[in-house]
């Protein structure tokens, strides 16, 4: 299927003028940079704590919420 995909491409840009596959050609490149660019995938938060021996728990977690929420309103105000 990519074959077919890549024949399909060379087919149109071989009917083009000559200009016109320059402009195919630079096209093709630019997408190979941004794909080569060095960009690098999205880590979730544990992804990016994994290689900083950061060890956060279940209970570590649940002391954070309550102490982010301790002082938040039990009661809409009037």
């Amino acid at each position: 299927m990519k074959s077919d995909l890549v024949e399909k491409i060379a087919k149109k840009a071989s009917s083009l003028p000559v200009e016109a596959q320059r402009k195919a050609l630079e096209y093709v490149e630019s997408l190979e940079r941004e794909e080569t660019s060095g960009r690098k995938p999205f880590r979730s938060v544990l992804g990016i704590l994994a290689d900083r021996n950061v060890h956060v728990s279940e209970e570590d977690i649940t002391e954070m919420r309550r102490e982010a929420w301790r002082n938040f309103p039990r009661e809409e105000p009037n």
